[in-house]
């Protein structure tokens, strides 16, 4: 398995979904919620499992970046990598790796009928010198033209409800099918979303203990404080 360990959020972000998927929606609401002392043996547990993946992972996982990881696995370093969206906008670009004869998506088990929900943000700067050129490029950029080309080139599905989904790729058309479907759309802890800042970087500084010493009882314990908090 292809696991890069190099920035935390990739440890996070495993850990994350395997608490979704082992421990269901309601579980993984509650802990990001400020119930994750209550539900300590879940996130004790999901933790353990992403240890069980370290163990399958290759030998330099500890010092891969995930550029890295997704290059390897375009060259057949490995059978499995566990990432989002983006990174079939990567593969669209790469000759001869098809989606459905190269590549496939299995989505990760327990989590059918939910898709984890971050966004991305284009911001512009305080400090810019022609505001007005910078506020035309926004509201280009929020247009149904400017997410159509952003999104299907990115890797990603657009927020708005009229843009053709025709020119994007089959598993973009996929995954847009499964967001439609979907009876819930759980707020990603990894991407920002489902909690605040400072504990987005407590969290991340737990995933980084983590890996070094692969204690999970502490970073339970420190995964707990940060959503307490």
């Amino acid at each position: 398995m292809l696991f890069p360990m190099r920035n935390p959020w990739t440890v996070l972000q495993l850990f994350e979904t395997v608490l979704l998927g082992e421990h269901g929606h309601d579980v993984y609401r509650a802990v990001i919620d400020g119930r994750a002392r209550t539900n300590r043996r879940a996130v004790a547990d999901a933790l353990d499992i992403v240890s069980d993946y370290a163990d399958l992972a290759t030998d330099d996982a500890l010092y891969m970046a995930l550029t890295d990881a997704n290059d390897g696995f375009v060259d057949g370093e490995s059978v499995f990598f566990h990432q989002g969206d983006w990174a079939a906008g990567a593969y669209a670009e790469t000759d001869g790796f098809e989606y459905g004869r190269d590549w496939e998506h299995v989505p990760f088990p327990g989590t059918e009928g939910l898709y984890a929900m971050n966004m991305d943000a284009v911001v512009a700067s305080a400090n810019t010198g022609d505001p007005e050129a910078v506020g035309a490029f926004l509201e280009y950029a929020g247009s149904a033209d400017g997410q159509r080309r952003f999104n299907s080139r990115k890797g990603s599905i657009p927020p708005r409800t009229d843009v053709r989904m025709d020119e994007f790729t089959p598993f973009l058309r996929g995954q847009h099918e499964d967001f439609q479907a979907s009876r819930a759309q759980p707020l990603s802890i990894t991407h920002g979303l489902g909690v605040g800042p400072q504990q987005l970087i407590e969290l991340k500084t737990a995933m980084s203990t983590l890996v070094a010493d692969w204690d999970v009882e502490a970073a339970a314990e420190s995964v707990v404080a940060a959503l307490e908090d």
